[in-house]
């Protein structure tokens, strides 16, 4: 939610419906992704899901499951101004595949006020 979030519907009970429908579409997305950058992600997502390495790349304790949203924009925050390049280059990873997934799932169009495409 700390990517996507202020696009969302302020409803709880509509927010977590769009959220499960995106977690479906982006494993789905993730399925599609040459075998490579697949193994890649999930050594990403790894790194984010340890506690260790979660703390020191977002300087979140909380798990991601039982983070706030104020928390989780926190550990978002935290890596995309981390002084780190390759903590940035993590954030810009995950950030890009959070959007990639979020927007190119048709039904999430009408949240972003996009009407889809032109009609030729």
């Amino acid at each position: 939610m700390g990517i996507v979030g202020p696009m969302l519907p302020k409803d709880k009970a509509q927010r977590e419906a769009i959220m499960e429908g995106h977690l479906t579409h982006t494993e789905a997305f993730l399925n599609g992704m040459p075998n490579v950058l697949q193994i890649e992600v999930n050594a990403l997502l790894g790194l984010l899901g340890n506690f260790p390495t979660r703390k020191m790349l977002t300087g979140m304790g909380a798990s991601w499951s039982e983070a706030t949203e104020d928390e989780l924009a926190q550990a978002i925050e935290t890596m995309r101004l981390n002084p780190l390049p390759t903590t940035r280059l993590t954030y810009q990873v995950l950030r890009s595949l959070v959007c990639m997934s979020f927007y190119s799932n048709s039904a999430h169009w009408p949240l972003t006020g996009y009407p889809g495409p032109v009609q030729i």
